[in-house]
Formats: C-alpha cells, sequence, structure tokens
C-alpha cells in the first residue's frame, strides 16, 4: 500500500496520487521499508504503536464481555494464536540480551521435517513484550496453539494487480462471500493494510477440519471462481499471468503459513492497520489506504459492536458435507 497525506482521516475519502508518498505526521521523517522490515525507530515507534494495539485489544475485550460462552474475538483470538517462526529472533537478532520475554510462552512446534520454536502472546503483557522487541506485524497460524493439527479458520486473500481498481477487488470479495453463503457459510472481511482484502471463513475447532481438508477446500472455491471468471482471477503465482487481475493466494491455508492479523499494524510507508470491516461498510467508496495507526482509534472508539461478532457468535462448523460440496 503507497503512503497517504497524514492530513486524511475520513475511510471514505480517496487521495490523489501527488499525495500518495507522503507519510503520516509523526512517521513523516522514518521510512519503513517494503519488505515488511523495520529499519528505523526500532524501540520508541514500535512500543507507541502496540500501546495502540492494546487500545484496541482493550475495547475488543469490552465487546467479548457482551458475548459469554463465544469464542474469543479478534484481537483476543489473535493472542492465543501461534505466531509466525523466527518472529521474535529476526527482528531481535541485533539486539542480543536486550530482553527475556517474561509474557510470552515458547512452543516446541513439529515442522514439516524439523521442529521449530514459536512465541505465543496470550495478554496485553505479551503483546507489548512483542512491541518492545521491534515486532510491528503479528503473522498468527490459521490456528490456536492447543489444537495446531485443527484449523480453525480459512482465509482467501484477494491481492489485486497494481492496474485493477478497488471497485473490483470489493466486487471480488462479495462475490466469495455470495459463495460461501451458498454452502450455508457465514463469512467475515477485512482489509489487509495494502491494496486487497481478506474474506475468513472462521468455525470452530470442533469441526476437528485436517489442514489438508482446509487447504483442498479454499483451493477447489478459488479455482471455481478462476475458471468461471478467468479475465478476472488468477490463482496461480505466477507475476505475468497476473496482470489486471486478482490473485485468489488460497496458500494461506497450509499449514504453517500465516496472514497479517486483524488490527496488526503493518511496517509500510503511512503505517496502516489491517481492519475488520462489517460488510455493510465494504463499498468501492471506502479508501483502505486511510486505516492508520492515527485513524484507527477514533474508528475503534466509534463502534458500538465488533464487526465480526455475529459471525463469531454462531459458532459455525465445517462439514464434511459442505467440504464435499466444495470440491464437487
Amino acid at each position: 500500500m503507497d503512503a497517504h497525506s497524514h492530513a486524511a482521516h475520513d475511510p471514505h475519502h480517496h487521495h490523489d496520487e501527488a499525495h500518495e508518498h507522503h507519510e503520516l505526521g509523526f512517521f513523516r521523517k522514518y521510512v519503513f521499508s517494503t519488505d515488511h522490515k523495520v529499519i528505523g525507530l526500532q524501540y520508541l515507534v514500535s512500543g507507541l504503536i502496540f500501546l495502540f494495539l492494546g487500545f484496541c485489544l482493550m475495547m475488543l475485550m469490552r465487546w467479548q464481555l457482551a458475548y459469554p460462552g463465544t469464542s474469543v474475538p479478534v484481537i483476543g483470538k489473535i493472542l492465543q494464536n501461534v505466531l509466525g517462526p523466527g518472529a521474535l529472533t529476526n527482528d531481535g537478532a541485533g539486539h542480543p540480551g536486550l530482553m527475556t520475554p517474561r509474557s510470552l510462552e515458547k512452543h516446541r512446534i513439529l515442522e514439516r521435517s524439523k521442529p521449530a520454536d514459536y512465541m505465543v502472546a496470550r495478554d496485553l503483557a505479551g503483546v507489548l513484550e512483542l512491541a518492545q522487541m521491534s515486532i510491528l506485524e503479528i503473522h498468527p497460524w490459521n490456528a490456536i496453539v492447543e489444537e495446531i493439527e485443527f484449523p480453525d479458520r480459512v482465509i482467501f486473500d484477494l491481492d489485486p494487480d497494481p492496474a485493477v481498481p478497488w471497485a473490483r477487488v470489493v466486487e471480488a470479495a462479495l462475490e466469495i462471500r455470495e459463495r460461501l453463503a451458498a454452502l450455508d457459510l457465514d463469512s467475515v472481511v477485512k482489509t489487509t493494510g495494502g491494496k486487497g482484502l481478506h474474506v475468513v471463513v472462521p468455525f470452530l475447532t470442533a469441526s476437528h477440519v485436517t489442514w489438508d481438508d482446509a487447504y483442498a477446500f479454499s483451493r477447489s472455491l478459488s479455482e471455481r471462481l478462476a475458471r468461471d471468471q478467468p479475465s478476472g482471477f488468477v490463482t496461480t503465482v505466477s507475476k505475468a499471468r497476473r496482470v489486471g487481475k486478482i490473485f485468489i493466494d488460497y496458500l494461506r491455508n497450509h499449514r504453517g503459513n500465516t496472514a497479517i492479523a486483524p488490527y496488526s499494524t503493518r511496517a509500510r510507508p503511512g503505517a496502516p492497520v489491517s481492519v475488520p470491516l462489517a460488510w455493510d461498510e465494504l463499498t468501492e467508496d471506502i479508501d483502505p489506504r486511510a486505516f492508520t495507526v492515527e485513524t484507527v482509534p477514533a474508528r475503534v472508539a466509534r463502534l458500538k459492536a465488533d464487526p465480526w461478532a455475529a459471525t463469531l457468535a454462531a459458532r459455525q462448523r465445517l462439514t464434511a458435507k459442505v467440504l464435499r460440496a466444495a470440491g464437487k
């Protein structure tokens, strides 16, 4: 996602091209690299950003109180999830002995051929320790650590070619939502901190869906959409074949693969945030570039309910019948 004018606060306002390389107020002097690694203000900026995430966490925990007995929504759920491998060691490698995490758990998980250590944050203290270790992006698995072999969501990552207009990305998300609804599955949507969208299908871990089944389900639905509308969608990674199209990245659903978490900051110019939306908010008038560390706290304060609450409260299951129907 390109940077945009620090004067903008309205998600429905589109900025012109001349403003796209400006940066937000406090961040104007500093650079966030486009390869997703932070290269400046290792401590102060990351601490401030994760204090903002803590604010979001507290707001969402308030909403959770209205839904006792339901699965933990959004940020709370993220904090139970496994964070990506090396998230702490890679970013903290240049600062040996800086700190020893006290609120982060370490879990050893068997990967394809060997075990690896993962960090798990379960509360605000854990998130703040990530900030102290310069972790600006949270990329969780699609499973909680206690049930690591049973994913509890499927993600359809809509990654548009730069030439694809935002209105087309919105249409694509709504198309996937309709196809999921035809299978009696509810879904939610969020921005990514870039030009794309994530359509997420949450379901109970008790569904006991395997990683292979979740991957096959997402692949089948994605490839069918690409066959039905070949001029608009592609499911191959090849950059050459993605020109003017939306890449449906179902590879997020492989065991061990990750996706940016809801309300996570992005280490990109403009300090964008991945923001959960209600479906009725998702229109061509909304500007995903306007969701930043500067604007999102006010959005969260205005919300009367978690945009994903109803879907999460429904505690839906991904059944064998639905998996078979998707594969036909």
